[in-house]
């Protein structure tokens, strides 16, 4: 019995031993967290974590030298930043500083100026975000935040605009296109006022357009003894133009030339 009340007491020493050894002071969890995030930095999730965990600790963890040194070096390229390149440059600095000190709102605040400033506003929305988790009480934080956003809808809708108007540029056969069966046929089409306007490099030439749409265009070629009509048909990736000509002799004879091919410029 006694031989039994000791290997109780023995595991009952070992098991509060191993719960001790496993017990970790917030500011453990904290170094164990950020030495975590270094092998993934994109984690907003953990980044979250550390903010939270960094608020509850009394008095705040000390910031890291580096994470100084790299704000110190974010503001100094931040403040002579002339182009977005330059502040993608001091972005890295800023960014830099909250990987030192993930849980360091003047560091994600200045990366999301940075990033602003350089045009990315989607990873400048995330940044101030995690600003504004870790100070939830600033306002000039929450500020910004709403301009970047109003920045970020901006550019989205621009970026939707030309995507749709390339599109629909390439459905149609208006654009410069380039001859690339070896001749000097390069022509250029406007679409002004609903109407399509044609101009070929080779003004020598007596052209007279008889019918365009936007898939198509013929046009007419008076050549004295003979006229040539030809019909152009737009490519389905828009790229490329077909052009298929007949001519017809004064005396009637007729016929089709090799087909001409064109290549799209803009």
């Amino acid at each position: 019995m006694q031989l039994l009340n000791r290997r109780i007491v023995f595991f009952l020493f070992m098991l509060v031993m191993a719960v001790t050894a496993h017990a970790q002071s917030p500011r453990e969890q904290l170094n164990q967290l950020v030495t975590q995030l270094l092998a993934t930095p994109g984690d907003t999730a953990l980044r979250e974590r550390i903010i939270k965990l960094a608020q509850e600790i009394k008095p705040p963890p000390a910031v890291p030298e580096e994470a100084e040194r790299r704000m110190a070096r974010g503001i100094a390229g931040f403040q002579g930043a002339k182009s977005p390149t330059d502040y993608q440059i001091a972005g890295r600095e800023f960014q830099g500083a909250v990987d030192a000190a993930p849980w360091l709102a003047d560091a994600y605040f200045n990366l999301g100026m940075a990033l602003d400033k350089a045009g990315d506003h989607i990873a400048a929305i995330r940044s101030l975000k995690l600003a504004l988790a870790a100070n939830p009480e600033s306002r000039e934080v929450r500020n910004l935040l709403y301009q970047v956003e109003f920045r970020a809808e901006q550019a989205a809708s621009e970026r939707a605009k030309k995507e749709r108007e390339a599109r629909e540029a390439v459905r149609t056969i208006a654009g410069e296109w380039a001859d690339v069966s070896g001749g000097n046929m390069n022509f250029v089409i406007q679409q002004v006022s609903g109407r399509y306007d044609v101009r070929w490099s080779n003004q020598a030439l007596a052209y007279r357009v008889h019918s365009v749409s936007d898939q198509q265009f013929s046009y007419q070629l008076d050549q004295g003894l003979q006229q040539v009509y030809t019909t152009c048909t737009l490519s389905s990736d828009g790229q490329g133009l077909t052009c298929q000509a007949r001519y017809v002799q004064s005396g009637g004879a007729s016929g089709n030339f090799d087909p001409r091919r064109y290549r799209r410029l803009r």
